[in-house]
């Protein structure tokens, strides 16, 4: 986004990646403000996305890519995760983010996922005291790429959306919790009671 030859840089490491077999995985939440250097923002992130097996977006991002008007239902996901997949065959796999704000301190977190073969969907985890929002994005990414890596693919959704719910209690863009942190909220410790 922030210049030409930042994009080409990139793009010949996604190539690189890609020929040497590598996972690749691909975030393609558009940022208006930062595209400043007269290219098509859509054209640019559908080049990237041809290099990329793992897609983690939603329907805001898919729509955008393909445009299409997919609604936010399960069924929508699955059909619009096969359009993609089918435009764009390297994708292997789609996992999405689901937030639901009750107010500004009281969030809900989910994940679901498309692997070609099925449809997964984590329960909600609740973030009663949402300490910061900046950053909770990258944190369930990082998390899915983490899970990706060390789980099956529902297990990663989970790790994702578990990472990204840990994320909202710490101020900042960081996440500073570690695996075990994470694996915690997995096996049921939503109290927020400190383990030491």
């Amino acid at each position: 986004a922030l210049n030409k030859g930042s994009q080409q840089t990139l793009l010949e490491g996604l190539k690189l990646a890609r020929k040497k077999g590598l996972q690749v995985s691909a975030d393609p939440t558009y940022r208006s403000g930062l595209w400043k250097y007269g290219e098509n923002p859509r054209e640019i992130l559908s080049e990237m996305i041809e290099y990329s097996t793992i897609f983690i977006g939603g329907i805001n991002e898919i729509n955008e890519l393909l445009e299409t008007d997919y609604t936010y239902t399960n069924e929508d996901f699955i059909a619009a995760s096969k359009q993609l997949m089918e435009t764009y065959p390297s994708i292997e796999k789609v996992f999405d983010k689901i937030r639901t704000s009750i107010n500004s301190s009281w969030h809900k977190i989910k994940a679901r996922m498309w692997n070609g073969k099925e449809f997964r969907e984590t329960e909600d985890l609740d973030i009663t005291h949402v300490v910061d929002r900046i950053g909770t994005g990258d944190a369930f990414a990082a998390g899915i790429i983490h899970g990706c890596q060390r789980f099956d693919d529902f297990k990663a959704i989970q790790y994702g959306a578990a990472a990204c719910a840990i994320k909202h209690t710490y101020l900042g863009d960081v996440n500073y919790a570690n695996e075990k942190d994470v694996l915690s909220i997995l096996e049921g410790n939503v109290t927020g009671r400190l383990n030491r």
